[in-house]
């Protein structure tokens, strides 16, 4: 199994940091990084999705870590991957539904990942809408920074998923992680 991660490029710490996380949780999983330049223009998100399409296997994911403006363009072949592949999309930071963005509208054939805060609520800056899944990302401490956002809420989802695709192990370990997070910051009484 790959992870293909679709990301906006080296122009920020964004990419690097979901791929440490991604492979902190599942340590043998082979990552595929795709970076798009720093303006995210919609050709070059298609290319690089139909990329993906022509080279993925079935038991692949696709994480996407980006939001746009909806694009019929960007969500036809979206659609056309999760027929193929099991696609995550975090569902953006912009205290927003859903429903006005690209790929996470998507949410009834692909997953799409909120982040909740350490007492188990949609955070604050989350967009919401019908999102699939809700994951933990709020302040989650990597190389001494800390980071908070869709994009960790997914990566942990996605690399959840790539150690067990068992429902009942991803359940489990959804819950476990909930406390474990819960107890460390109220540990730390850090803030959301």
């Amino acid at each position: 199994m790959k992870i293909w991660l679709l990301d906006s490029g080296d122009w920020s710490e964004h990419g690097r940091v979901t791929e440490k996380i991604v492979r902190y949780i599942s340590p043998n999983c082979d990552i595929e990084r795709i970076k798009f330049p720093k303006l995210l223009l919609v050709s070059d998100i298609i290319d690089s999705l139909l990329y993906v399409k022509n080279q993925a296997s079935a038991s692949d994911i696709v994480l996407i870590t980006w939001v746009l403006p909806r694009s019929q363009e960007i969500d036809e072949i979206v659609l056309s991957l999760s027929k193929k592949l099991r696609v995550i999309c975090s569902a953006g930071n912009l205290k927003q539904d859903i429903k006005n963005f690209s790929p996470a509208n998507l949410s009834s054939n692909i997953e799409v990942i909120h982040c909740l805060n350490k007492k188990g609520e949609i955070a604050s800056f989350s967009n919401f809408g019908e999102c699939t899944i809700g994951m933990f990302g709020t302040n989650i401490l990597i190389d001494n920074l800390r980071y908070s956002g869709t994009t960790i809420s997914a990566a942990i989802y996605a690399g959840l998923i790539s150690r067990n695709n068992n429902p009942k192990f991803l359940h489990k370990m959804t819950r476990f992680l909930s406390r474990k997070f819960n107890r460390e910051l109220n540990a730390k009484n850090y803030s959301k």
